[in-house]
């Protein structure tokens, strides 16, 4: 499409629907923005010596199960990435996890592994959850990730076969139960995935039991190496 086609579609665009800032409702440059400045500057950096990544660390990590994680943000409760993630989920906002996706990539490029990559692997959800939301939003987050890495999306890697309930009220044990055997690898990927290094990515972690438990089913294929990234990590 010549430029000032698309010029001008984003021109028009601009116009009749004005981008705005997914947190405050401010104005922003572009469709493309999900934030204004204002909210940006508040959004908290995750860093290794932070004590939330180094106890998601150690609760994904610490046995062996996975290698390395790597996180972009703080969840914090009515702050800019909470809203994100909320539009991410509930609000038809795909780019949004693209968006940040391709921030959290950034990050794994920095990490001495990432070249090694053979695949992406976004979190799945029940079928049923997909038919109610019509996308998986953990998929959005693999999509923007890849586009910054050059590593393809594999979605059939792994499947959710128990629907779960919402672990946001549960304690960390009970986390554990409520998602335990609830992903399989298929029969027919088993063969693909062995000895292949593995990015298993989710849109937030709070206590790791749901990506440790998906972690688990691809281990059992002797993937060549796990690694987890995620948008952001939540206090429990």
């Amino acid at each position: 499409m010549p430029a000032e086609r698309i010029s001008l579609r984003s021109a028009l665009l601009n116009f009749f629907f004005p981008p705005l800032c997914f947190c405050c409702g401010a104005l922003v440059t572009s469709q493309t923005d999900t934030l204004c400045p204002q909210c940006r500057v508040r959004t908290t950096l995750l860093t290794t010596d932070d004590p939330l990544f180094s106890l998601a660390w150690s609760r994904i990590c610490g046995d062996g199960l996975c290698e390395d994680l790597v996180s972009g943000f703080r969840f914090e409760k009515d702050g800019p990435v909470q809203a994100l993630l909320h539009a991410l989920k509930y609000r038809g906002g795909e780019h949004v996890g693209r968006s940040l996706g391709a921030e959290v990539g950034a990050l794994v490029r920095e990490r001495a592994w990432a070249p090694a990559l053979d695949m992406i692997v976004p979190l799945p959800l029940h079928k049923a959850k997909f038919r109610e939301r019509g996308y998986n939003q953990a998929e959005q987050c693999a999509l923007g990730i890849a586009a910054v890495l050059g590593v393809p999306v594999r979605r059939s890697g792994v499947r959710r076969i128990r629907w779960t309930r919402s672990q946001t009220t549960l304690a960390y044990a009970e986390r554990q139960e409520n998602v335990d055997a609830a992903f399989v690898v298929s029969p027919g990927e088993q063969e693909f995935l062995r000895g292949k290094k593995i990015l298993l990515v989710d849109d937030v972690i709070t206590t790791g039991a749901t990506i440790r438990a998906c972690a688990t089913a691809l281990a059992r294929c002797r993937p060549g190496g796990l690694y987890v990234a995620s948008i952001a990590l939540a206090e429990q």
